[in-house]
């Protein structure tokens, strides 16, 4: 009884530092956010001198906050809406009728949950920047699918960006050329 309670005791202790590592990084963010940048480049482990709610404010109005908040409420809204009413239908299909396509239908949705969303997701930004590159105006989109696609679009130019940019430093300090097919990627796929 006794061995237990000293094992409990050291895994709630390494579990306690363990918490205290991971929210660390968290706690430093938000504090340095009530910061001026000179106070953080100072000394970012301080407490601040003045608490500065401005940075907030200034960080929605850079972002357009409530746009991209509205933007999000409509398409969760709509999405979940259709979700829900398109799984209840084929839910009650599958449920009601025991045919071989209704079996094979079900052990594909079910064998589909194998692969979680997370790892699908890095591919799926790679489709959408295929298909900038291919469809540059895009006019097929309906007017959800372009506020879907301008939102995805903002996030895949950052990283390419961020992508061409290193990728030209690293080919400059190497002093290699890229090949051919590699610059005519870049100049086919850039971006505005």
């Amino acid at each position: 009884m006794k061995r237990v309670k000293v094992i409990n005791r050291v895994f709630f202790s390494i579990g306690a530092v363990l918490a205290v590592l991971y929210a660390f990084p968290f706690f430093l963010v938000l504090l340095n956010s009530f910061k001026e940048k000179r106070d953080i480049r100072n000394d970012p482990l301080s407490l601040p001198d003045e608490w500065l709610f401005a940075n907030y404010a200034e960080a929605a109005d850079k972002m357009d906050y409530w746009i991209s908040l509205g933007n999000s409420i409509l398409i969760t809204v709509f999405s979940v809406f259709a979700i829900i009413f398109t799984s209840s239908l084929l839910a009650y299909y599958l449920a009601r009728k025991k045919t071989k396509f209704t079996a094979m239908t079900f052990l594909i949705l079910v064998s589909s949950m194998i692969v979680p969303f997370q790892a699908l997701m890095i591919p799926f930004v790679g489709l959408f920047f295929l298909w900038e590159c291919l469809l540059p105006s895009r006019r097929w989109f309906s007017s959800t699918s372009a506020l879907v696609w301008r939102c995805l679009r903002s996030s895949i130019t950052g990283l390419s960006k961020t992508f061409q940019r290193n990728w030209m430093r690293l080919r400059l300090s190497m002093g290699h050329r890229l090949s051919r097919l590699t610059e005519e990627s870049f100049s086919l796929c850039s971006l505005r």
